[in-house]
């Protein structure tokens, strides 16, 4: 720049007029582009740079490790499982002197760049655990044996009742060894790893103790006419009843009434029932058929016929007809037409009910039964 006369060179990269993308170098009359570490000049554009790939060149980081390329730059790392200086040589890491490297029931077996976890026996997957052999079938017990799971392994154990006889489980006799296990009236069976209490004959389970049974509530026991069942302990016997008696193992009915047993009083008749008698009242005796009192027959309306009188007996009662009745049903006697009155010569006799009148016929005065004739009026004339 200047008059023409006096020309100075113009400064680009001070000004900010280059087209240089990274570093500007001024020179007389222009300018140069130039990059920066780690960077070239484009082929396409001299004012443009492109980053340098350090990593194609595989002698810039040392030993076992990994090149990562970087805008103008590259790091080294040590690839995994190794350690060191990654720009000179990285060396394989031990991984199994730390303590937590595999999980606990494992060994930590090294390798070049790595390692492995091998589970102890009986322990597997990745965090090494415990593997149960009973759930998975991998155990051998014998017969009556319980496998029973444990770390990293199994034992086996000799189920309830059995004993363990070297290798194998043999069965236990309970009842030889203790007398006691059962209760009262009951017996101790021995079986193949345990026993059982049976009740004896007699007796029935209830809720662990053994209580006698009553045959008697049965109606299939002691079924015989005449016989009652009668519970004993464990059992049963059958017994004649009331009013039966034995005779060669046979319960034969009393007769109270032939055999003068019974207390039916002497106004009652005895009528024997199996097992049994009943009384009942004579007619015209009232009562339970053991005191039977006299009934007042004459208290009842309509014993005797009209016409006459009641008289009370002991078991029974007489009706005697009123004077001037007769009969069964005490019907009115006739005096006059059977001569039974007393009216006098000279009267006629009238029946009533019940009774008869006399009266004098005419001329004749009196009481009918004495009649006397009347004198007739006489006249004088002088």
């Amino acid at each position: 720049m200047g008059d023409g006369v006096n020309c100075t060179d113009i400064d680009e990269c001070h000004q900010n007029s280059s087209i240089c993308e990274q570093l500007c170098y001024n020179s007389p009359g222009g300018y140069n582009c130039s990059c920066k570490e780690g960077y070239k000049t484009s082929e396409v554009n001299s004012a443009m740079c492109e980053d340098i790939d350090e990593c194609q060149n595989s002698s810039v980081c040392g030993e076992n490790t990994v090149c990562i390329n970087g805008p103008g730059n590259y790091t080294c790392q040590c690839k995994d499982g190794y350690g060191g200086n990654p720009t000179i040589q990285c060396v394989d890491i031990n991984e199994c002197e730390a303590s937590n490297t595999c999980p606990q029931n494992s060994i930590c077996n090294n390798t070049v760049g790595s390692y492995q976890c091998e589970c102890n026996s009986g322990y597997e997957g990745t965090n090494c655990t415990d593997i149960d052999e009973c759930a998975t079938s991998q155990y051998n017990c014998t017969s009556y044996s319980v496998c029973v799971n444990t770390n990293g392994s199994y034992n086996c154990s000799c189920q309830p009742g059995f004993t363990a006889t070297g290798l194998q489980c043999t069965d236990i006799d309970e009842c030889m060894s203790n007398s006691s296990l059962c209760n009262e009236h009951s017996t101790c069976e021995n079986i193949i790893g345990g026993y059982l209490c049976k009740c004896d004959v007699g007796f029935i389970d209830v809720n662990g103790t053994c209580a006698d049974i009553n045959e008697c509530s049965s109606a299939s026991y002691c079924s015989a006419d005449g016989q009652e069942c009668v519970n004993i302990l464990g059992s049963f016997t059958c017994m004649c009843r009331d009013g039966y008696i034995i005779t060669n193992g046979t319960c034969l009915d009393i007769d109270e009434c032939t055999t003068n047993t019974s207390n039916c009083s002497i106004n009652a008749f005895c009528f024997n029932i199996g097992g049994s008698f009943v009384c009942q009242c004579k007619s015209n005796y009232t009562g339970d058929g053991v005191t039977c009192t006299d009934i007042n027959k004459c208290e009842k309306n309509n014993t005797c016929p009209k016409n006459s009188m009641c008289h009370n007996t002991i078991g029974s009662y007489i009706c005697n007809c009123n004077t001037g009745f007769e009969g069964e049903n005490c019907t009115d006697i006739d005096e006059c037409s059977i001569g039974t009155d007393d009216c006098g010569p000279n009267s006629l006799c009238f029946n009533t009910y019940g009774s008869f009148r006399c009266k004098c016929v005419t001329g004749y005065t009196g009481d009918g039964v004495q009649c006397e004739g009347k004198l007739s009026s006489i006249v004088l004339y002088e």
